[in-house]
Formats: structure tokens, sequence, C-alpha cells
């Protein structure tokens, strides 16, 4: 199999997809080869998919990301993972840097997604990574994804 044409949007490897609902709804992508993240809102017709969709985007290598592997959103701050690095990537919508939250310590091989959901423990959100290990493409017998709970504690 060749690689397709990018998509209207320019993207050649979309991975991770986000939604921000309320007056303004954003279909957010995450393309892991382009390095980017795609903010896509609907034109004047009020759909999706057509030409007079509005989309800007920006680059993630520029905070040290070598790939985009998915993307989530919260108020009006993306959170982006990477399967190579051991870092969140915290945005703004338009890409300015919020922080990196490192997460070295929790064991986590090959980010793969990330979303907001509520606790297991009755929380009201938590953050959930999921982690692929060894890309089956390497191994096909690999069974080893991992899902991940996270609790922020802000430190003043």
């Amino acid at each position: 199999m060749g690689r397709e044409a990018p998509g209207p949007l320019g993207s050649f490897d979309p991975e991770g997809l986000a939604w921000r609902g309320g007056r303004k709804p954003l279909l957010i992508v995450s393309d892991s080869t382009n390095r980017r993240v795609y903010k896509i809102q609907r034109g004047r017709d009020r759909r999706f998919g057509t030409r007079d969709d509005i989309v800007k985007s920006f680059g993630t290598h520029q905070y040290g990301f070598t790939t985009a592997e998915d993307v989530a959103v919260r108020g009006k701050h993306l959170f982006i993972v990477s399967s190579r690095q051991t870092f969140i990537l915290e945005t703004t919508l338009k890409g300015g840097l919020v922080k990196k939250i490192d997460i070295s310590g929790l064991g986590i091989t090959s980010a793969s997604g990330i979303t907001f959901a509520p606790g297991t423990d009755g929380g009201r959100s938590r953050l959930y990574l999921t982690a692929s290990g060894v890309d089956n493409n390497v191994d096909p017998n690999e069974n080893d994804g991992r899902l991940f709970e996270l609790r922020f504690v802000e430190i003043p």
C-alpha cells in the first residue's frame, strides 16, 4: 500500500481526535507524521467537511514532540501525547505552550491515547492515558497495552 495524498487538511497521518462543543464547536485532529494539530470549525453552511470550513493548525515539534499521537481538550487547553516523548504537552487552543507535564516516572511506554472522563472512584474528572507498549507491527503477538488513570493535583 502506498502513501495516500493528504486530505483537505494537509494531513498524512491523522491519529487522534477530540471534540469541543459549545457555541463554536471544534473538531481537533492530531497528525503523527506532520507533528501538527488541526482545528476545524464549521463554515457558513454550518456543516463539517465542506469547502467553507475554517482550518487552523500548529506544529508540536517546536515543543520537542517527534509525533503527535492523540489530543484531548479541556476548557481552552489541549493535552497532546506522543509515543516517543515522556511528557504530556499542554497548550492553548492556538498552540501556545502552557506547560509540559512529566510522565517519565509512570512507566508509560509509547503513549498512544489521551482523554478526560469521570474517575473510577466517582471523582469528577480524571485524565486517562493509553500506552501501546511494543508495537504490533514489530511483534504481531504482543499484548502489552495499558490504561492509566491520573488525577491532577495543582502545586502552587
